[in-house]
């Protein structure tokens, strides 16, 4: 146990796994944050925009298609 606890002091393993940890719980916090505060009185100084309903398609989409034998699989587009 005590070149475990030699390694953590040396390598500063352990503040690296702390900052991960306050990392995580700092940015679900931070999202939280903007979308039940921040956002909601800026859609409605923007005529009432609910921002939880925008989505933004990059690129078109594939869809497959199965043929009824054999179970194929053909990409459209």
């Amino acid at each position: 146990m005590g070149g475990f606890r030699a390694f953590l002091t040396k390598s500063n393993a352990l503040a690296l796994a702390i900052g991960v940890i306050i990392g995580a719980s700092l940015g679900s916090v931070v999202t939280t944050l903007v979308n039940a505060v921040i956002m909601p009185p800026i859609g409605w100084a923007l005529n009432g925009i609910d921002f939880a309903s925008i989505k933004t398609v990059r690129g078109p989409t594939r869809r497959v298609r199965r043929s009824r034998s054999a179970g194929a699989c053909s990409s459209t587009r």
